[in-house]
């Protein structure tokens, strides 16, 4: 049945891709903070990501990764990062969000070499508040590095904390108190 049912189901959602790419994007800025084990040890990486959202269903942007340094670790990494999310938008507060993210970058422990990565995730993101949006979720960072600069595996299942910015709105509130 659901064989029968899916062609449809694609091209209505196809459909709705295309409606979402011919609106005027929206400016926005999302900090995230992702939980991991590293070395038997509670790591983060912080991610600054500037992006542009398509009719409040469409994201794509360009940002920057790292991993925040620990007590005792010689280990960093940072990357480029590319990113695409479709939004599933629940109610007016609530959306689900189905991001890939992808990085270029590089490692560094005594030496230095490539880091890369490919990371689809799931988060739940609240937006009832004026000025920002807050998300949690999980995702599965599959990395791949040089091996000569750290031989231990870096892919990771991360735990995802956000703080999401609304320029938009940010800067109407702005304009309104010039005006008054």
């Amino acid at each position: 049945m659901f064989l029968l049912i899916s062609p449809f189901l694609l091209t209505s959602q196809f459909n709705n891709l295309t409606t979402s790419l011919n609106s005027i994007p929206t400016l926005g800025f999302k900090l995230e903070t992702k939980y991991f084990i590293l070395e038997d040890d509670f790591s983060q990486i912080r991610e600054f990501k500037p992006y542009l959202e398509f009719n409040k269903s469409l994201r794509f942007g360009v940002g920057y990764c790292r991993l925040k340094k620990s007590r005792g670790r010689i280990l960093k990494f940072s990357a480029l990062t590319f990113f695409g999310e479709y939004l599933l938008n629940f109610n007016r507060f609530w959306a689900a969000e189905i991001p890939f993210d992808f990085g270029l970058g590089r490692i560094k422990n005594i030496s230095k070499g490539f880091y890369s990565f490919f990371e689809p995730s799931f988060i739940i993101e609240y937006s009832g508040f004026r000025f920002f949006n807050l998300g949690f979720g999980t995702g599965l960072r599959l990395s791949l590095h040089d091996r000569n600069v750290y031989n231990n595996d870096l892919t990771v299942q991360t735990l995802i904390l956000r703080f999401n910015l609304k320029f938009i709105e940010i800067f109407k509130y702005v304009r309104e108190l010039k005006n008054t």
